[in-house]
């Protein structure tokens, strides 16, 4: 249950509208009073839903830095599954200031004895406050401890401060720190004396990855293994199953691993059991992946590998088996087998937004959409959601090397070329119809799995297919090919 503290110093906040004054960049630490850090950011969205943020401590520090690098993570490998597993890294504490129709019944009973109690009357669109938890590789939940209620009004009393201090003193504004810009010291707040005192502290040191390296203990079942015949290159990685799972009903539901093992030669797939809480049971992973190889009475004669998570997975079984283990940057079987995977169970396609709303201001939000010119043709373009369709025209003509020298383009959203019923054409000559130097990427209704052609000279008409293979919660500043095949034709 919800104290009335906490709801009390929520609705204060949100008066306050601290959003407008903190900017979704900045991060900055406070000083608990049972001696625990936590550092806080503070967002407002598109839609108008603002949010407070705790990162307890180092570990959670680092969960923020996780959050701020995801465009990196896609530039370094295009895997639907890695981008997604970041996302589920997150451990903190939130409120989020929400729709009615967004509350459980029991949410909203509370909201509803509170306000009464206190003649508060809500208004306007995201006017409640929830409050959830997010713990890794787990889905978020609803209930808050005693003192994970108290970090929160202690963030919300700090951060009125806060902006008090700002409010006053642009000086203080021009120094604080933004989150995407890797910084070495925050700014943080301590109350002593009944007043907050600010001061510059280190951020915590970056984390280094581990993993685990767990051991073949079932010495039967390994040397049932040694007997078996060793046949193919096995190409290997472990990824993050996209959908939860709960193997109780007192569990919250967590996101488990899966071993992809296919054979390169023949795309065999081998089917191996999942394990929730990988990090806690990883030799759970390996008794599966012994017991798939022998029910297919088979052993690997080489395993390859192409991320340091399956390589540590793999080492100790590798060596006992005496089977090959290499690392490879590009293994292209394995990558089309995740791509199939990913398209059976992956994440639901994104409620589309409202087209054609115009969105006042930026968006902390990118676009990777494939854009094929033929068979066998393609680029994957990551681009900014600020982006106008002028600049996705100009991308898409540099990805394939194309010379513009002045040629019309237009954009058809229903996926036909020259239909009128969706379209934005480069204007003038055609300033009937919305113009691509006009709209925003955030503003046309992109969702993931949509699709759309682009055409360029209306006389020639080169015509792509393009498709929005996913939406981030992330801004890159710069257009970024990340995927390409094939030759473009020479443009004429």
């Amino acid at each position: 249950m919800i104290s009335d503290k906490l709801y009390s110093m929520a609705f204060k906040f949100k008066k306050k509208k601290v959003w407008n004054i903190i900017l979704n960049v900045h991060v900055f630490a406070v000083k608990f009073s049972d001696g625990n850090t936590g550092y806080i950011n503070i967002t407002n969205s598109v839609n108008g839903r603002s949010c407070l943020t705790i990162y307890l401590g180092d570990k959670g520090f680092n969960c923020l830095r996780t959050i701020t690098e995801l465009d990196k993570i896609l530039t370094d490998s295009f895997s639907p599954f890695k981008f997604q597993e970041a996302l589920i890294q997150q451990e903190c504490i939130k409120c989020l200031f929400v729709g009615k129709n967004q509350l459980t019944e029991e949410e909203q009973e509370e909201i509803k004895n509170y306000t009464a109690s206190h003649d508060i009357r809500l208004s306007g669109k995201n006017a409640y406050p929830q409050f959830i938890k997010y713990t890794t590789n787990c889905i978020p939940v609803l209930f808050l401890t005693e003192q994970e209620q108290e970090y929160l009004c202690e963030a919300f009393s700090a951060s009125m401060a806060l902006a008090d201090i700002l409010i006053n003193d642009m000086n203080y504004t021009l120094g604080m720190t933004q989150i995407y810009d890797d910084p070495d010291t925050v700014v943080s707040l301590k109350l002593k004396g009944g007043k907050y005192i600010t001061e510059e502290i280190p951020v915590p040191e970056k984390i280094s990855p581990s993993y685990p390296s767990p051991k073949a203990t079932n010495d039967i079942a390994v040397a049932k293994l040694k007997k078996q015949k060793k046949v193919g290159i096995w190409e290997c990685e472990i990824i993050r199953f996209p959908q939860p799972v709960q193997n109780s009903p007192e569990e919250i539901p967590n996101y488990p691993v899966v071993l992809i093992a296919i054979e390169s030669a023949t795309d065999y797939f081998l089917s191996i059991s999942p394990v929730s809480h990988y990090e806690e049971n990883p030799d759970h992973l390996i008794d599966n992946f012994i017991d798939s190889f022998l029910q297919h009475e088979l052993c690997p004669k080489e395993i390859k590998v192409r991320d340091e998570r399956t390589y540590a997975f793999a080492e100790d079984i590798c060596k006992k088996l005496k089977i090959s283990l290499s690392f490879e940057k590009e293994l292209k079987v394995l990558e089309e087998a995740e791509l199939t995977f990913w398209d059976r169970f992956g994440i639901p396609e994104q409620e589309k937004p409202q087209e054609d709303k115009v969105t006042p201001i930026s968006v902390r939000q990118s676009y990777i959409i494939s854009v094929s010119l033929g068979s066998g043709c393609y680029r994957h373009i990551q681009i900014s959601g600020n982006s106008r369709l002028s600049d996705l025209h100009t991308s898409i003509l540099n990805a394939f090397e194309l010379k513009e020298e002045d040629h019309e383009h237009g954009f058809f959203m229903d996926n036909k070329i020259w239909s009128n019923e969706n379209c934005y054409l480069a204007n003038p000559p055609y300033p009937e119809f919305p113009s691509t130097y006009d709209y925003r990427l955030s503003q046309i209704g992109l969702s993931k799995g949509k699709q759309f052609k682009y055409l360029f000279d209306f006389r020639n008409e080169w015509k792509f297919q393009c498709k929005v293979l996913q939406v981030t919660d992330t801004d890159i500043k710069k257009t970024i090919v990340i995927k390409s095949k094939g030759d473009a034709p020479v443009s004429k």
